[in-house]
C-alpha cells in the first residue's frame, strides 16, 4: 500500500525535548505562516496564498538553529533518514537530499487538502516521514492524517504522541483533516535517485500483461490515474472535511 505506521517509535525523552522546543519556537514567533503557490491555467502569473492557522519553519533556518539547538540535537540523534535508507534500499535515498519541516497547526479548522508530496518534476522526493508530538491529543481534537492508497480503503491516523508515519511521497495521496486543537508535527522528506523518471510519469502495458494488472500495480498508475479519476475529490477536499 506504500505506507507504514510505527507507534511509540520515538523514545520518550527526545520526544519530550522536541515537543518543548516546537512549543517554544511557536511562542517566540520563529514559525512563519504557511504559504503556497499555484499557477492557474488562465494566467501566466503564479498565485501565492497564505494558509490560515498553519505555522512552519525548516530545520535549517538560521533562527531555528540558534533558538533550538536542543531540537537540532535530538533530531540528529534519532537518525530517522539513515534508518529509512537502511530499511528501504530499493528507494535509493540520497543522504544529502533531506529536508525537515517543523509545523504547528493552531486548530480553528487548520487543514490540508488532498495532495501528493511529490507532484512531479523537478521534485525528487521519494519518502515522507511524519513525526507527531501531541501528548495531550484526544479523540475529537481533529488533525488526523488521512491516507488514500490507490485502489484501497482510506486510512485515518490520529496525530498520536511519538507516532511516526512513512509513505511514498509520489504514490500516496493524503490530507490533514481539520484540527480543533493545537497540533505539532515535523515532516522529513527524503530525496531518492530515479524519482520522476519518464517511465514513472506514463502508463505502459507490457506485452502479455493485462490493463487491469497495470492499473492495480504500484507503478505509474498509482500516481497518474488518481489525478484523473479522483479530480472531483481533489477539488472538493479544499472545502469539505
Amino acid at each position: 500500500a506504500g505506507y507504514a505506521v510505527l507507534d511509540d517509535c520515538i523514545p520518550a525523552e527526545p520526544a519530550a525535548a522536541i515537543a518543548a522546543a516546537l512549543s517554544r519556537l511557536r511562542g517566540s514567533g520563529q514559525l512563519r505562516k504557511h504559504r503556497f503557490g499555484f499557477k492557474p491555467p488562465d494566467s501566466a502569473a503564479p498565485r501565492i496564498l497564505t494558509k490560515p492557522h498553519i505555522f512552519e519553519a525548516e530545520l535549517e533556518d538560521a533562527p531555528v538553529q540558534a533558538a533550538a539547538p536542543d531540537l537540532v540535537s535530538a533530531l540528529g540523534q534519532l537518525e530517522l533518514p539513515q534508518a529509512a535508507a537502511c530499511s528501504f534500499p530499493e528507494l535509493q535515498l540520497d543522504p544529502d537530499g533531506v529536508t525537515v519541516k517543523l509545523q504547528c497547526n493552531e486548530g480553528h479548522g487548520g487543514c490540508f487538502p488532498l495532495h501528493f508530496d511529490n507532484a512531479g518534476p523537478p521534485s525528487r522526493r521519494r519518502l515522507s516521514i511524519l513525526c507527531y508530538f501531541n501528548e495531550e491529543w484526544r479523540e475529537g481534537d481533529g488533525g488526523e492524517l488521512e491516507l488514500s492508497p490507490w485502489l484501497g480503503q482510506r486510512v485515518v491516523l490520529p496525530p498520536a504522541h511519538r507516532r511516526v508515519v512513512l509513505f511514498l511521497s509520489d504514490r500516496v495521496l493524503h490530507r490533514v483533516l481539520p484540527s480543533a486543537a493545537r497540533r505539532f508535527c515535523l515532516t522529513i522528506w527524503c530525496d531518492g535517485a530515479g524519482s520522476n523518471e519518464a517511465d514513472d510519469l506514463r502508463i505502459r502495458i507490457p506485452p502479455g500483461a493485462s490493463a487491469g494488472s497495470v492499473v492495480a500495480g504500484m507503478g505509474p498508475a498509482q500516481r497518474v490515474l488518481p489525478r484523473r479519476v479522483r479530480r472531483p475529490c481533489l477539488s472538493l477536499s479544499w472545502t469539505v472535511p
